[in-house]
């Protein structure tokens, strides 16, 4: 770091002839223009509290001299950094011997929270307001033995700069984050999961969020899978971890679902399954109480390549103990057994979703097929098919169209439900296909979404208007589309999301629909990229809350039973290492007197049904 020496002498009988610079102390460094009233010298770099000593003779015209000392404390050499949209990340290879050291410009957010992740060493993070590190100028300090995180909370009040040191072992890697949280921000959140090995999440989008009340107290509990290593974690809803967990049992991503599957109504209990897995047979279908035990009969053994989507839970035969639906079609009791008279061993069928399609009064098991032609096939709850069924929409081999799970809901109000389903032209997945279907097997209508989604997933819906009649929602990498029971766009959409560096082309959301502002009306929940919004039902942005990093799919619930619906949301964080963590965040937008959530989450409920309403 370039310094300058500047001296200045005169003499009352005569002149100042010479002068002459010499370092009297500190490392020695190189002087230039040493016999000049200004001296030049590079100071090491990366030192911190760095003193150097230097002596200044002046001689005059007579000979004479004098001379003076002088102390130069250097400070470090910061690394500048501007704070954009309330958030910075930072992940350093290796940290220099003497410490690293940032200024970051800050935007005018009153709170600031700074992370500092180092897993294999003790490295603590220091804030000061100037750069001088004194005493007085230091805000605080965090130092966090161990694996923790370090964490510390900036009020902001007139600063428009902080200086920030790491200190610690030298050459270890580590991430700085720094982010401006949501005053919607509830207490006790972010939570992290740990750092465990692997390079993925696994499986398509992150479809391992859930929430349910899985231990004995009233409020609800978070359910999140870990990477492609797991394990399975469950949190209470104040973001400490329910005793027992993460689990010792899940050592691959999870996909989990909460029902009743052990007849103890004062808790639910946990379906999952994992994968994909390269080899075949694995342990890879499981069903655990809220203590992290497995159920009796599991786990169960798939030899395929395992689950990619969450089950799905539902009482079949009414004995008040839900039935599994793993996401190749195969379904088991809650003891592990094959369920009776259900079709087993078919790899084609992806997961069901349950509903009355026939008028009947009795619930339908309906799928859309992985074959060439996506026939739909609807069974009864003896396994023998519905009259009409399969169902093949596009007969010509040519047409290549694939198809994603099927969304059961009645439009026309005659009390059965409708098919309706997404398909995804192959070689075009800028658009979507939206198709309603009726139970005999007519097309009713088709529609062409705005925007593409790499991976098909399945619609939503809600009742936005409260007449009756369910809207159709579906996002997209770039839009939210909403239509009506008769297919017609709802005014006010599609909502066109600008695509830049906070709201990047996205494919891990879907729209979720309750009242989550207390007024009354349902509103559109969904994650774009870094953020979190929330639309009122006619479009119009309510709330767009900002969060670091790739906001993963939401869920709603009124975890805390405080009678407002809170919304949560799982986040992929990068902490200095080739590995991704999750965080868990949960926002309450205020209001009061909440409606119960009309599609809370994947599949619409906890037991992912994909049907409106829940049978």
């Amino acid at each position: 770091m370039p310094q300058r020496l500047t001296a200045s002498a005169s003499d009352s009988d005569g002149a100042v002839r010479g002068y002459a610079w010499s370092q009297t102390g500190g490392p020695p460094v190189d002087l230039f223009d040493a016999d000049q009233e200004e001296a030049r010298f590079t100071s090491p770099e990366f030192e911190r509290d760095l003193v150097l000593s230097f002596r200044i003779q002046v001689t005059d015209d007579d000979g004479a001299t004098a001379s003076d000392d002088v102390d130069l404390t250097v400070n470090p050499d910061f690394r500048r950094v501007r704070v954009e949209d309330g958030h910075v990340y930072l992940g350093v290879d290796a940290l220099k011997p003497a410490g690293d050291y940032f200024e970051f410009t800050l935007e005018a957010d009153p709170l600031y929270r700074f992370t500092l992740r180092s897993f294999d060493a003790n490295v603590d993070v220091h804030l000061f307001s100037a750069p001088e590190r004194t005493p007085e100028t230091l805000l605080g300090s965090s130092t966090n033995p161990g694996l923790d995180n370090d964490v510390l909370f900036l009020d902001r009040g007139s600063l428009e700069r902080v200086y920030v040191e790491i200190a610690g072992e030298p050459l270890v890697p580590y991430s700085l984050e720094l982010h401006a949280p949501s005053e919607y921000l509830e207490a006790g959140f972010p939570v992290e999961t740990l750092r465990l090995p692997g390079s993925s999440r696994s499986g398509p989008t992150a479809q391992t969020l859930t929430v349910g009340n899985v231990d004995r107290d009233p409020e609800g509990e978070i359910i999140l899978a870990g990477l492609s290593s797991g394990p399975l974690y469950v949190f209470n809803h104040d973001g400490s971890l329910v005793p027992g967990w993460p689990d010792g049992i899940v050592n691959g991503s999870a996909y989990p679902s909460v029902g009743e599957l052990d007849g103890d109504p004062g808790r639910q209990e946990i379906a999952a399954g994992m994968g994909p897995f390269v080899a075949s047979c694995t342990d890879d279908r499981l069903a655990l109480d809220g203590d992290a035990q497995l159920l009796p009969g599991w786990p169960q053994t798939d030899c395929t390549a395992g689950s990619t989507r969450p089950p799905r839970l539902i009482d079949l035969d009414g004995d008040g103990i839900d039935e599994i639906f793993f996401d190749d079609g195969e379904a088991f009791t809650a003891s592990g057994a094959p369920v009776p008279l259900w079709i087993h061993d078919r790899r084609d069928m992806g997961e069901p979703s349950f509903g009355d399609i026939t008028g009947d009064g009795e619930i339908n098991v309906v799928f859309s097929v992985y074959t060439q032609f996506n026939d739909i096939e609807a069974y009864h709850l003896d396994g023998t098919m519905v009259s009409g069924f399969p169902l093949t929409m596009d007969p010509a081999p040519l047409l290549t169209l694939r198809g994603g799970p099927v969304g059961l809901a009645d439009l026309d109000g005659d009390g059965d439900q409708e098919i309706i389903r997404l398909r995804q032209v192959q070689a075009n997945p800028s658009w979507q296909i939206v198709q309603a279907i009726d139970g005999d097997g007519t097309l009713l209508w088709e529609r062409e979404s705005e925007g593409g989604v790499p991976t098909l997933t399945m619609p939503s819906f809600g009742d936005l208007d409260l007449d009756g009649r369910p809207e159709i929602l579906l996002q997209t990498e770039r839009y939210l589309n909403v239509w009506d029971h008769t297919g017609a766009p709802v005014a006010g959409f599609p909502v066109d999301y600008v695509v830049n560096s906070y709201t990047p082309l996205f494919d891990s959301s879907l729209p979720l629909v309750a009242d989550v502002t207390g007024d009354g009306w349902p509103n559109i929940v969904v994650t774009t990229g870094r953020r979190l919004q929330v639309h009122d039902r006619r479009g119009a942005l309510e709330h767009s809350v900002r969060i670091p990093e790739n906001a993963r799919l939401p869920v709603i619930a009124d975890i805390d039973r405080d009678g407002r619906n809170e919304v949560v949301v799982a986040s992929t964080t990068w902490n200095g290492y080739p590995e991704f963590l999750y965080t868990v965040w949960v926002f309450d937008f205020g209001g009061s007197n909440h409606a119960p959530p009309q599609w809370s989450q994947l599949g619409g409920s906890s037991r992912r049904l994909g049907s409106f309403p829940a049978p």
